[in-house]
């Protein structure tokens, strides 16, 4: 899955052959294996996991990055996230 690009994971989600948990939870591990070496990843959101169970009980998958997982990074304020902007 994490060596597939976004519009073929979308494509498999919406398809039903993905689910937007396991999707999300295959980029977790990659991010548990490499974020020690990297460091790339400052925080990751509690509820990740909950909120792609969340968008697997929609009955609609819609938009063009429906389910995908995205980063954001640390200088952008996000709820509950830690942030480093001024």
């Amino acid at each position: 899955i994490v060596g597939l690009d976004a519009r073929a994971i979308v494509q498999l989600i919406r398809d039903g052959e993905l689910s937007c948990e396991a999707v999300t939870s295959k980029f977790l591990d990659n991010i548990n294996m490499k974020n020690s070496q990297l460091g790339a990843f400052v925080d990751i959101n509690a509820n990740v996991l909950k909120e792609a169970r969340e968008l697997d009980a929609r009955i609609e998958k819609r938009g063009a990055v429906f389910g995908l997982p995205i980063s954001v990074k640390e200088l952008i304020a996000v709820k509950n996230l830690r942030h480093s902007s001024g």
